[in-house]
This record gives C-alpha cells, sequence and structure tokens, in this order.
C-alpha cells in the first residue's frame, strides 16, 4: 500500500502504460518525420537520372505495420534541358521514420 491508500498498479499494468507511450511516440514521429523522409527519397531517385523536380508534396501518409508508414509522394520532373516540368512522377514508399531507412513500393 503507498500513502495515499491506493496499491502500485501491477506489472500488467506498467507494461501496458509502456506499451502505449512506445505507441504514442512511433505516431508522432511518423507523423512528422516520414513524409519528408518520402520527399527526399523521390527527389533522390529522380535526381540519380539527371532530372530536377520541383513542387514535391506528400499525397498521403498512413502509419502500417509498426514501424513502417505508407506514403505516397509526388512531384513535378523536370528533364534535362528543359525548364518546364514535362511530367508528374508519383511514388509509393515504406518509410521507417527513426532510421530514414525507405522500401520504395511502386512508382509512376
Amino acid at each position: 500500500m503507498t500513502v495515499a491508500g491506493r496499491a502500485r498498479p501491477g506489472p500488467v499494468r506498467r507494461w501496458l502504460r509502456a506499451l502505449a507511450v512506445a505507441v504514442l511516440a512511433w505516431l508522432a514521429i511518423g507523423a512528422l518525420r516520414a513524409p519528408r523522409v518520402a520527399e527526399d527519397a523521390l527527389i533522390a531517385s529522380e535526381g540519380r537520372a539527371g532530372k530536377a523536380t520541383s513542387g514535391v508534396s506528400t499525397e498521403f501518409a498512413a502509419p502500417v505495420v509498426p514501424p513502417l508508414w505508407l506514403v505516397n509522394v509526388g512531384g513535378d520532373v523536370i528533364e534535362p534541358g528543359s525548364t518546364e516540368p514535362v511530367y508528374r512522377a508519383h511514388q509509393l514508399v515504406l518509410v521507417e521514420p527513426i532510421t530514414g531507412i525507405v522500401i520504395p513500393f511502386g512508382q509512376g
């Protein structure tokens, strides 16, 4: 018994509380970081081909299976030698927001 007269929480309650804190931290970190990591991945993938991108934005981001987030990003692609966007590229990726690992899931 504690001073207030209540029993200390048992081990199950402590584990559940720790699990809830971990899930909330994963959601917060993912919501803040996953879209930016996916946008950087699209810029890098188009940049490797010598193309420039503009107007890169996140179309949706959703938690899938911890620790992965599914993110759909798109951006206008400017071909070498051109001054205006030629087409809009879209990329569907799985992102692990803490380490920044990106797994391409689909591109078009």
